[in-house]
Order: C-alpha cells, then sequence, then structure tokens
C-alpha cells in the first residue's frame, strides 16, 4: 500500500482567510514536485451581499520565476459554499500563486491549496513541512 502523506504535500497558495476584495497569494517554489498537481479550492458562507469570486492559479515559468504569467487552471466564480478541484500542470514551471479575484460586496471565506506529488525526497518536503 502507498504512503500518500510521505509522497504527496498539500502546499497552501491562500492560507484560510475572509476576503472581502481581491486575494493573492504568496508564490510557491514547484520545482522540486511530479508535472501533474490538483488545485482545491475551499469558500465558506459567503454573506453580507452577493459577491462573487474566480480563482485562478498562476505560474512562472523556470526563465522567469518572477512574472507570473501562465494560467494553470481558473475555477468558474464561486457564489455559494462549496469545493472545488482541478488539475494543474507544473511542467516547467518555477513557482505558482493564486489569486482570487472577488466582484460584488461581502465576505468570502476562502482557502486555496495544491495537492502535488514530490519528485525529491529530502526534510524539507516531508509531509510535515508547512509551504
Amino acid at each position: 500500500m502507498r504512503n500518500l502523506t510521505q509522497e504527496y504535500k498539500t502546499l497552501g497558495l491562500i492560507a484560510p482567510v475572509v476576503q472581502t476584495a481581491t486575494t493573492t497569494g504568496s508564490g510557491v517554489d514547484v520545482e522540486a514536485y511530479d508535472d501533474d498537481a490538483e488545485a482545491i479550492v475551499h469558500v465558506g458562507a459567503i454573506s453580507g451581499g452577493s459577491p462573487s469570486t474566480v480563482v485562478t492559479i498562476m505560474g512562472s515559468l523556470l526563465a522567469t520565476p518572477t512574472t507570473y504569467d501562465q494560467t494553470l487552471t481558473t475555477f468558474v466564480a464561486f457564489t455559494a459554499t462549496g469545493i472545488g478541484s482541478g488539475k494543474a500542470n507544473l511542467r516547467g514551471i518555477k513557482n505558482v500563486k493564486a489569486i482570487a479575484t472577488q466582484t460584488g460586496a461581502g465576505n468570502v471565506p476562502i482557502a486555496v491549496s495544491l495537492k502535488a506529488l514530490a519528485t525529491q525526497q529530502s526534510a524539507t518536503l516531508n509531509s510535515l513541512t508547512l509551504a
């Protein structure tokens, strides 16, 4: 039986937050991970209006690690509580970050993460290390 906690790691792209406007997560280095990853979005109970949130996972190329110009996946607008997941291809990508673009007034509890397979085994990539 495979031990997923030792092979896969969950990388936090946007820590749980109640957003009232667009939220951009910090970049996370994914060069030591396999090409295929799963992006996961959690949206909590929306209040205070009728906001809509679109989440985009952006990547930067190895040659331009601080230029996030590669769209890896985009989630349709969340207007209610839910969980979404989608594939993100990390081939040739150095860093990734999530951008949760909110339109309309209100409060949107949100968290975005990436589940990826480590291609290198080291103490800094174990399942207990926070990204």
